[in-house]
């Protein structure tokens, strides 16, 4: 090796003796001066936004729209942004328009952030951007509400969002629904592969709600069948002591009520014949309950939700005070005489 000493007025070098007797010299490597990275600026027409007063029955479909649509915009501004500005370019030049939720998705329906109330979410649409739902994503991700935009020239647009109330479980009681930010938008500067501080950001602030039902102000009814001969229950399917009796409700109006009888001896059954608890003495006999219109009541799950199994709707809540009912003793093989006891339980649910 050879050591030589670089010119005083040129870049030094360190030079070594090659095959051909040349002296190769290494450029000295000259670093440039870091440029600003260029970000858009996203600016919103409103800082919050709220909805309408709601009343819903408690026990309406998942996925229910429960609130007015309300429209936000957000105005885009970005410089021309170069391959060569700002850093390697990373799928090439120009930005990404990018929305960060803080708000989690919720159970039970899809596209929805949770608000924070039990059984209400909130869906949100990009509307000028393929009508992209940005609440399929929730905190921790991001997605894009806009297109890749600003290669070489400057690029000014409007991007407006779409926001509704959604059902997403049960709604209990009366309340008032406010998320904090919902939010943030941001550009993502693409050949610098760096991403903005959170620029428009929208907040939902309180929004009052009532969850519709009704008060059952008769919770535990006690029928009393009168006393039957053997001899009226004869033969497999006679009927016999038929007893009137009466659900009493106190209903908020905007609903339509619904009802589900179970068995409470015997839950899983799902005929019409209410079976017989461990106190009855009495054998071959069952007990039928028929719903208002005579019709005999199938029995099914204890549970609200619509759609229930052997579930029927009773009539609109502000035409119901009460439901009629009967019961009626039922033979269902050779009727041996005793004592009958039998238990139903009824669900009620607000659709």
């Amino acid at each position: 090796m050879i050591s030589m000493m670089p010119h005083p007025h040129r870049s030094p070098c360190v030079g070594r003796v090659i095959a051909s007797g040349l002296l190769a010299c290494l450029p000295a490597i000259v670093h440039a001066q870091d440029r600003p990275v260029r970000q858009c600026t996203i600016q919103s027409d409103a800082a919050s936004i709220a909805f309408n007063g709601f009343s819903i029955p408690r026990d309406a479909v998942v996925g229910t729209a429960l609130s007015e649509v309300v429209t936000t915009a957000a105005q885009v501004t970005c410089p021309a942004n170069p391959a060569d500005y700002g850093g390697p370019s990373v799928g090439g030049p120009g930005f990404y328009l990018q929305l960060f939720p803080s708000l989690r998705l919720a159970t039970g329906v899809t596209g929805v952030w949770a608000t924070g109330t039990q059984g209400v979410g909130v869906r949100v649409i990009s509307v000028d951007f393929r009508n992209a739902v940005v609440s399929s994503v929730g905190t921790g991700s991001k997605t894009d509400f806009g297109p890749r935009v600003a290669r070489s020239a400057p690029y000014t647009g409007t991007y407006r969002f779409s926001y509704q109330l959604i059902k997403t479980g049960q709604i209990v009681g009366t309340g008032h629904i406010s998320t904090g930010n919902m939010f943030a938008l941001r550009s993502h500067n693409i050949p610098a592969n760096v991403t903005s501080a959170a620029q428009a950001q929208v907040f939902l602030r309180d929004s009052a709600f009532n969850a519709l039902t009704c008060r059952v102000t008769t919770p535990s009814v006690d029928v009393p069948l009168r006393n039957v001969n053997v001899t009226e229950l004869r033969t497999r399917g006679d009927s016999a002591g038929r007893t009137n009796f009466l659900i009493g409700l106190q209903c908020d109006a905007g609903s339509n009520v619904h009802i589900t009888l179970t068995d409470a001896t015997r839950p899983a059954n799902r005929t019409n014949l209410l079976t017989l608890t461990s106190a009855s003495t009495a054998r071959g006999v069952r007990i039928r309950i028929r719903n208002p219109d005579d019709n005999p009541v199938r029995f099914g799950p204890d549970s609200p939700v619509a759609g229930n199994t052997n579930q029927w709707r009773v009539g609109a809540s502000d035409a119901t005070d009460s439901i009629a009912m009967s019961a009626e003793y039922v033979a269902s093989g050779t009727v041996s005489p005793g004592t009958v006891r039998a238990l139903a339980t009824f669900t009620m649910s607000y659709q």
